[in-house]
């Protein structure tokens, strides 16, 4: 049986239900991206700011 200690997923997921109408320590403007950010990494969504121009 794997013990894990420190509970980061049960951290991240409290986080997130309490962070659903936005993150209370930073405006509404700048806490969308990063939920959309996190949503995109929950998923395997890999995103880069920048298209590469070949």
């Amino acid at each position: 049986m794997k013990l894990y200690p420190y509970k980061h997923k049960e951290r991240y997921l409290k986080w997130e239900e309490k962070t659903q109408s936005g993150i209370p320590e930073i405006s509404e403007f700048n806490s969308s991206p990063i939920k959309n950010y996190l949503s995109d990494m929950e998923r395997g969504i890999m995103r880069k700011a920048q298209k590469l121009k070949n």
